[in-house]
């Protein structure tokens, strides 16, 4: 059995700049960093050195992007420190915070009012697909931007229970393999069967629990 951790790549400091270069203010969607001196999760089995703010911007430069959003690691919990760190540090282009995944239950998830504040620093806070699509229904109102088709469900009210997003996972020691579905992505599967004829549109009206 591979260790914990080690199904994941490690860093690449060595980028190559592209024979084309991207459109002007192209960004980067989603990209993590690290660094030395923070604080991570107990259990935190991937740990990629190097992968700096520092090494970000570089890597940035050489791609032909002058613009990010930084997404925090689950390495670090709900500790954000390095991302605000690494705001601070790299100017305009890069205040953004993109809210994804977190914790039920076994750590506290990223609070309103750490979002709240961000925002008033001028920090654009996005959030999408699990945790990030709720952060973002429930702070809409007060500017924070929702991306996608899961967070508008949940803005809408067609959606409304946490248990749409949340998935029951083992431990750091076996690799957080996951041990259910995300009711979002049932319900995604089966309309894309109803839509390819594998399911009627009755039976999938049914299975959804329509």
């Amino acid at each position: 059995m591979s260790q914990p951790g080690s199904q994941y790549l490690s860093f690449d400091p060595n980028t190559r700049t592209p024979k084309e270069a991207p459109p002007r203010k192209s960004c980067d969607g989603q990209f993590h960093i690290s660094g030395d001196g923070y604080k991570t999760r107990p259990g935190a089995t991937y740990h990629s050195s190097g992968a700096t703010y520092q090494a970000a911007l570089a890597m940035h430069k050489a791609l032909g992007i002058d613009r990010g959003i930084i997404v925090q690691s689950t390495v670090y919990a709900t500790d954000h420190t390095i991302v605000l760190d690494a705001l601070a540090a790299l100017g305009p282009q890069y205040k953004a915070i993109g809210v994804i995944d977190g914790y039920f239950e076994v750590v506290p998830t990223v609070w309103h009012k750490e979002i709240l504040w961000a925002m008033t620093r001028g920090i654009h806070v996005f959030g999408s697909a699990s945790m990030g699509a709720l952060r973002a229904a429930e702070l809409a109102a007060f500017g924070m931007e929702g991306v996608g088709s899961v967070f508008e469900a949940f803005r809408d009210g067609t959606l409304e229970d946490d248990d749409e997003v949340a998935v029951v996972h083992a431990s750091a020691e076996f690799g957080f393999r996951p041990g259910s579905d995300a009711m979002v992505d049932i319900r995604a599967t089966i309309a894309r069967a109803v839509e390819a004829g594998v399911l009627s549109a009755a039976t999938g009206a049914v299975s959804r629990c329509e």
